[in-house]
């Protein structure tokens, strides 16, 4: 069986090679940057495959003056179809998504697409729409990694399975979307990342 190539970028941020100004360093810490808990066990019956090639290629080889340090990327799986992939990335020490050069040069770097700001629950997530696939991008409050759900047209609940990674990832619950409820941020409600 032949795997479509459904991570759009592995690790997207390997590739920003310029493209964001460096702020003010983000203080060195020894707490853990990632979220203890990534996964949920099976969201919406689904299956989760760590892609080691796909991290090997993104984190080991690109160089030193990519953005970030390290991450994982997951294909999503139902059944033997592939309906998308996963990648939460942490950014180096001098980078965070708190720089507004960082996260939309991130954003910018994803296929050419636009990014709408949209709700997720009280989150606000960016969606991006490339031929034949959505992709979801979450910046955390904290700044230093970014999360990204990449998913086919086949993949229909992709924002429900991403809400429930993000709720799972803070022990909270979001509001069940859909994509209808989608809401639009609007700019003069201070709706801006």
């Amino acid at each position: 069986m032949t795997r479509p190539m459904v991570w759009l970028i592995p690790a997207c941020a390997a590739l920003l090679v310029g493209c964001a100004t460096t702020g003010p360093a983000v203080p060195a810490s020894s707490a853990p940057v990632l979220p203890k808990r990534l996964l949920p066990a099976s969201p919406g019956g689904l299956v989760f495959h760590r892609e080691p090639a796909a991290e090997q290629q993104a984190f080991t080889k690109p160089g030193s003056s990519v953005l970030v340090s390290a991450g994982e990327v997951y294909s999503i799986h139902a059944g033997p179809q592939v309906l998308g992939s996963f990648q939460i990335e942490q950014f180096k020490p001098q980078y965070s998504s708190n720089n507004r050069h960082v996260s939309s040069g991130i954003l910018t770097q994803i296929g050419g697409a636009t990014a709408t700001p949209v709700r997720l629950g009280q989150l606000v997530v960016s969606m991006l729409t490339v031929p034949g696939l959505t992709v979801y991008v979450y910046f955390p409050p904290s700044g230093r990694y970014f999360e990204l759900l990449t998913a086919t047209t086949a993949f229909s609940q992709a924002d429900q399975v991403f809400a429930d990674i993000l709720a799972y990832q803070t022990g909270g619950q979001l509001a069940a979307p859909a994509v209808a409820n989608f809401q639009p941020l609007d700019p003069r409600r201070g709706g801006e990342y």
